[in-house]
Parts: structure tokens; C-alpha cells; sequence
């Protein structure tokens, strides 16, 4: 009996060292910068607590939800997103920002957005300046005609949505390519239990803005 005992409390440690360098993996140091120096934290080069992120879709793009097996569901032809910075970042913790505006026009159907969640931005290791975004606790409805059932897709704890490529120059804004996996939180059965939303869009503030590591 002490022999599995003994061997329980080893497995529980391993379990627990084990869970330990699995949240330590998941920290991401992550700040926003307004030059692409290295490291622009310690030049005093980033952008704060509070700063706006705003972002439209790309004139001309469109901005499409299908279902995994790509039959489309609702296009939109305008989108804007608004977002307001919580935190610094640094080298424990990501970048997040409150989301204060997400629209959506032109659209084939009706969407109607009624959470508006938040935003995580996490610096892709290797990429230099480039990072991924994070949704959080997002709720978007939509309708495919005005006699169709709603349908409520959401970001729920978190869903990476795409990818934010640095600015090419001082006056260039960054740009977010939005592919992402948004899974039903509510809604008739006959709505799609997954779908696939995909958009292009420019960063017009902050301009220019770089990501990194710290």
C-alpha cells in the first residue's frame, strides 16, 4: 500500500509540474510598439494603457460567414472595429483590449452584435513584428433572410480569429486577416453549428504599429 501511495504522490506531482509549464507556455509577452526597434519596451517606444485600436474593413473586400462546408451564409461589405487597450503587455502577459465598437454593414442578412467581448494580441515568436488575435466572450446574431430563425455565434472563453501583420512603414497602417472557427452558443437547430468568418482589415490607429516580444 505505501508503494502506490508513494507512487500516487509522485504522479501528483507530475501532474502538477506537468500543469505548471503548460500555463507558463500559454503566456505570451506581447507589447505594442510605435517603432520597430528591438526591444522597444526599454526605449520607451510602446503604446499604453488606453490607447485605440481602430480598424475598418478594407474597401473593395468582403467580409464572408459560410458554414464549414462553404456555403455562404450572410456577406458584408463594411465593418468596424473599435477597441480600447487595458494593459501594457510585458514579458508575463499578452495584450488585451476592450472592445467599444464592432458594426457591421452592406450585408446580405441581418447581423446584430450583442456582446461586444474583448480582444487579446499575442506576438507569434519567430515573426519579428507580427501577432495573432484572440476573441473573448463575443456574440453576434444573424439572420440569413428576414423570415429565417437567428442565429448565435460566439467567441465564448476565447477563439483565435486571425493574424495582425505589422505596418510596412511609418505611415503604413498594420493589417488584421480574419479567418476564424466561430462555434453556435444559441439558435435553432437548424443553424449551422459552426462557421467560418473571413475579413481583411487596415489598422488606421495606431499608425504605425509593430508587435513584439518583450
Amino acid at each position: 500500500m505505501h508503494k502506490y501511495v508513494k507512487l500516487l504522490g509522485l504522479a501528483v506531482v507530475a501532474a502538477a509540474a506537468l500543469m505548471a509549464f503548460a500555463g507558463a507556455g500559454t503566456a505570451s509577452a506581447t507589447v505594442l510598439c510605435k517603432t520597430n526597434v528591438i526591444p522597444c519596451g526599454e526605449s520607451g517606444w510602446t503604446y499604453g494603457i488606453g490607447t485605440e485600436i481602430h480598424a475598418t474593413q478594407e474597401k473593395g473586400e468582403t467580409g464572408i460567414l459560410e458554414d464549414t462546408e462553404g456555403h455562404v451564409l450572410v456577406t458584408c461589405s463594411e465593418s468596424t472595429v473599435l477597441a480600447t487597450t487595458l494593459n501594457h503587455g510585458s514579458a508575463s502577459e499578452t495584450v488585451r483590449a476592450a472592445v467599444t465598437k464592432l458594426t457591421f454593414g452592406g450585408c446580405t442578412g441581418t447581423v446584430d452584435v450583442l456582446t461586444l467581448g474583448e480582444l487579446e494580441i499575442h506576438h507569434i515568436e519567430g515573426s519579428g513584428t507580427d501577432g495573432t488575435i484572440t476573441a473573448k466572450n463575443t456574440k453576434v446574431t444573424v439572420k440569413i433572410t428576414e423570415n429565417t430563425l437567428s442565429c448565435v455565434y460566439g467567441a465564448g472563453t476565447g477563439i483565435d480569429i486571425g493574424t495582425l501583420t505589422h505596418s510596412t512603414g511609418p505611415t503604413e497602417p498594420a493589417t488584421i486577416d480574419i479567418n476564424a472557427v466561430v462555434p453556435k452558443v444559441e439558435g435553432s437547430f437548424v443553424c449551422p453549428p459552426t462557421t467560418r468568418w473571413t475579413a481583411k482589415y487596415l489598422v488606421t490607429s495606431p499608425v504605425p504599429l509593430y508587435i513584439k516580444n518583450v
